[in-house]
């Protein structure tokens, strides 16, 4: 397992051990061009947000998606019934927001090999 891997994997475990309510991280697959700002602003008036976390590549460039945790699982859902398809700051491109999958169940998918 690589360092990134093993390093994603033990804040997952963390993040669904400690006293997060279930299904409050957000998961949001949203335009490049997308600031911190522009998720707090369009966000926020949903519920509380305690983190944003907007995923880079090693150029520091946005890759695209983003996670935002809710302080309650209710402000989470809200925010996918108002958020989802729409767009937000000066981005055409519309949101997807989905729930975050927390890591605790086996998720992954078998590949293929050779033979089958």
């Amino acid at each position: 397992m690589t360092d990134y891997k093993r390093r994603s994997a033990e804040r997952e475990m963390k993040e669904s051990s400690d006293n997060t309510p279930p299904n409050s991280r957000l998961f949001i697959v949203c335009g490049k061009e997308l600031t911190e700002d522009d998720f707090r602003d369009a966000f926020e008036p949903h519920g509380t947000v305690e983190k944003i976390e907007i995923h880079r590549d090693k150029k520091g460039e946005s890759k695209g998606i983003a996670y935002i945790k809710f302080s309650k699982t209710s402000e989470a859902a809200e925010a996918i019934e108002e958020l989802n398809g729409r767009c937000i700051g000066d981005h055409p491109r519309p949101l997807k927001v989905l729930i975050a999958n927390t890591g605790t169940g086996n998720s992954r998918i078998p590949r293929r090999t050779k033979g089958f």
